[in-house]
This record gives C-alpha cells, sequence and structure tokens, in this order.
C-alpha cells in the first residue's frame, strides 16, 4: 500500500514541490524498512554479527578456565565456528543463485538461516 502510494503519487509531487518530493521519498523508504524479508535480513545480520562479537571476546575465557582446554586448543575451537560459517557461506551461496525451484523471498530466508544455523550449532555444541 506505501509502495504503490508512493510511486504513484511520485509525479505529483515534483510538481507541487521540494517538501511533496520528501514526503514520497521517505514513504518510499518506509516501505522498503517495514518489509517483512528486509527485516529478517537485518534481524540475521545483527543476531550473527552479535553472536560474532560475544564469542570473539569471551570464547576463549570461557575454553580456557572453564572447559580447561590449553590454549592451542582454544585458539583452534575458537576459530572452528567461523571457519565452518564462511566455508558453508561460500558453498550455499551459488546454490542460492541457481536454485530457481523456490520463490525469491524463500530463498533468501532459507539460506541466510542456514548459513546462520551453522554458527549456531557450533556454539551449541561448546555447551555439551
Amino acid at each position: 500500500m506505501i509502495t504503490t502510494l508512493a510511486t504513484l503519487g511520485f509525479p505529483f509531487a515534483v510538481r507541487a514541490g521540494f517538501t511533496a518530493v520528501f514526503i514520497m521519498r521517505v514513504l518510499q523508504v518506509l516501505a522498503i524498512i517495514t518489509d517483512p524479508c528486509i527485516l529478517g535480513v537485518w534481524l540475521s545480520t545483527i543476531g550473527g554479527n552479535l553472536g560474532f562479537q560475544i564469542f570473539l571476546l569471551y570464547g576463549p575465557t570461557y575454553m580456557n578456565k572453564v572447559l580447561q582446554l590449553d590454549v592451542t586448543s582454544t585458539g583452534f575451537a575458537t576459530a572452528l565456528p567461523h571457519i565452518l560459517s564462511a566455508i558453508v557461506k561460500f558453498v550455499v551461496g551459488p546454490i542460492s543463485d541457481r536454485a530457481t525451484c523456490i520463490p525469491g523471498r524463500w530463498r533468501l530466508i532459507f539460506f541466510a538461516a542456514f548459513s546462520q544455523g551453522m554458527m549456531a550449532t557450533c556454539i551449541l555444541l561448546l555447551a555439551y
């Protein structure tokens, strides 16, 4: 609804002046940032970055002090989830681009969740 209003109203806004053009642009941006697909990507990115930062800061200390791993094992175990996540992203990215049997929206949601799920699985495995 917002997208249609902003798109159809834009030519009239140009004739009306700067304020109307500004309002139309705000409506277009509002339509983009309230799209469920965009919100899902933002949520996935925020969750992935938050998990990365927490694990990067506190992971080595947890593994060294609580799990009693030596420094060499701690470094490898800390890097493993990030390495596996990067590998999965490089492998699954081209598959996502070529999977035309799935609609674009569901492709984006599925493969973003799959790439973040690999890191989450590795971090959960450390708890056990």
